[in-house]
């Protein structure tokens, strides 16, 4: 049995910015920056359309970010990984639209 440290061992603590190609219901299709796709749950963020970028950890949509218009690069990657990860650690979450 594992120890509880400073991450989540089930996770690793990774979270990605990824583009919803195609909604499906409470699902969105999305593909990250290196052609790579996953079906992602999108109820905390909807509405979501095609086109916007997402925040997912655990395949699961944790914020709309409104303020990307090209790829992201890895250094704003890592930055919303840390975001996620002191989420999933038992960090307070500020909600959509508040970074």
């Amino acid at each position: 049995m594992s120890e509880v440290g400073e991450s989540c061992v089930t996770c690793g603590d990774v979270a990605v910015v990824l583009m919803v190609v195609r909604i499906d219901g409470a699902d969105a299709l999305c593909r990250a920056d290196d052609g790579g796709t996953e079906l992602v749950a999108i109820e905390f963020v909807a509405p979501v359309e095609p086109g916007d970028r997402v925040l997912v950890h655990a395949k699961v949509a944790l914020e709309k970010l409104e303020n990307i218009a090209e790829p992201v690069g890895a250094h704003e990657r890592r930055s919303d990984s840390a975001e996620a990860a002191s989420i999933c650690a038992g960090g307070e979450w500020r909600g959509r639209g508040t970074r």
